[in-house]
């Protein structure tokens, strides 16, 4: 859980599930695909639905993930489906953070080793301390504790220009 007293939630977009959420303490939320829910928007209020008030849900920033799928009718759910996160989050009082996907789905969340191999189509096994997880699971867990990890750099630099004003 955060250190900030608010669930966060990491989601992380796939091919085969649009979505896959787990909690930044590492519970798995579960897995949301199009083909359930072809709805963007039915989609993120069910999601934004069952989580508790005042929960914060980092999802990747969609900026360039047309050219890394290469595949473009598949990016507009999942700009729908953000575009819809932002609109129902506020009703319940849910933050809805981006960060930067970049190998979140090649990192370690055990050790921080960073590899493309330990990204072997849907399963993430670490070659350097061998944890093994779902890929997606593995992407989802990296983005909720890449916000935490950005959230607790800016609380230390808050409190540095702090210290050193007189």
């Amino acid at each position: 859980m955060s250190p900030f007293n608010q669930i966060v939630y990491g989601l992380d977009y796939g091919l085969r599930n649009l979505v896959t959420v787990v909690r930044a303490d590492g519970k798995f939320w579960g897995q949301i695909s199009l083909r359930e829910h072809p709805n963007p928007d039915e989609l993120a209020y069910s999601l934004i639905s069952t989580l508790p008030h005042g929960s914060i849900v980092v999802v990747e920033k969609l900026r360039g993930l047309r050219k890394r799928i290469k595949v473009s009718p598949t990016y507009l759910p999942f700009m729908k489906f953000q575009a819809a996160l932002k609109h129902f989050a506020p009703r319940k009082k849910i933050k809805v953070a981006q960060v930067d996907p970049s190998f979140t789905s090649q990192t370690c969340p055990r050790c921080q080793f960073r590899s493309p191999l330990n990204r072997l189509r849907s399963t993430f096994r670490c070659v350097k301390c061998g944890y093994v997880a779902n890929a997606d699971y593995v992407g989802a867990l990296n983005v909720a504790l890449r916000y935490i990890k950005e959230l607790e750099a800016k609380q230390r630099e808050k409190s540095k220009i702090k210290a050193r004003k007189p």
